[in-house]
Order: structure tokens, then sequence, then C-alpha cells
């Protein structure tokens, strides 16, 4: 069965604000040290090497072991359909924000 979050939960994306990470950080008994973006791109040959590389992701399994591989491919599928190339390629990027932090 699904497993929702419960209500009034923050979403995956609640720690991307500087201030509410670092709040958390210092919530936990830290000192935050720096909080830098890193850009990642992410490159698939073909649909068949990204679809592969997507499915691969932990929700991924988890959402094909509620539905199917089929419905995880076509999902997966219409949503690598942006990022398509000219030569048959796809092309993600994404930024994602770090923080070191001491004691």
């Amino acid at each position: 069965m699904p497993r929702h979050p419960p209500p009034g939960a923050p979403g995956p994306f609640a720690l991307s604000d500087k201030d509410a990470l670092t709040a958390f950080v210092e919530g936990s008994g830290l000192r935050p040290l720096e909080i830098q973006d890193v850009e990642c791109v992410w490159r698939y040959p073909d649909l068949m090497t990204g679809l592969r590389g997507l499915a691969a992701a932990g929700v991924a399994v988890r959402a094909a072991e509620n539905s199917s591989d089929a419905d995880v491919d076509r999902v997966h599928d219409a949503a690598l359909a942006p990022f398509a190339k000219a030569d048959g390629s796809y092309e993600i990027r994404a930024v994602f924000r770090w923080m070191t932090a001491a004691v």
C-alpha cells in the first residue's frame, strides 16, 4: 500500500530555502559553515538508457511494486520528453543545494 506523508508535513523541497536549511542544521546542534549550489547534469544517449536510469531510483522501484514496470516506464517516457535533444539523447539539468556544518 502506498505511504503518504502525514498532514502538514513539509514538502520534499522544504530545505531548499537557505534560511530553512540553516535553521534545521542549527536546530540539530550544529554550526553551519558553508552553503553552495551545484548544477548536476544527467545525460542519457537514448530513451532506453534514460528509462533504465530513472527506473533504478528507489521511488521508481516502489512505484513499480504498486503498479507495474510498464506504468513506470510510460510515466518516465512522458517526463523525459521535454529533455529530448535532436540527436535522440536526453539531458536533464538540476541544481542541488548542500551545506557543510560542524559540531
